[in-house]
């Protein structure tokens, strides 16, 4: 009978770890879809405003984007 409790009682510290594990897990991807959420906002709102810009401006912000690109590479 102590031996089945024991063992019992073992299986409940490790699924209680799981159960951390898990909800670290959770916070993290919550975390990261929260980021991806506001870069997501962000690059709507750079794209409403270019749309929204005259040809003239949208041509030269591609060619500031181009020179910008050359000069990473």
């Amino acid at each position: 009978m102590r031996h089945l409790i024991s063992s019992l009682q073992n299986h409940n510290h490790q699924l209680k770890g799981e159960v951390l594990r898990y909800k670290r897990k959770l916070r993290e991807a919550q975390a990261d879809l929260s980021k991806a959420q506001e870069s997501q906002k962000e690059m709507k709102l750079l794209l409403d405003m270019y749309r929204s810009a005259p040809k003239e401006q949208r041509d030269k912000v591609q060619l500031m984007a181009a020179e910008k690109k050359a000069k990473a590479e």
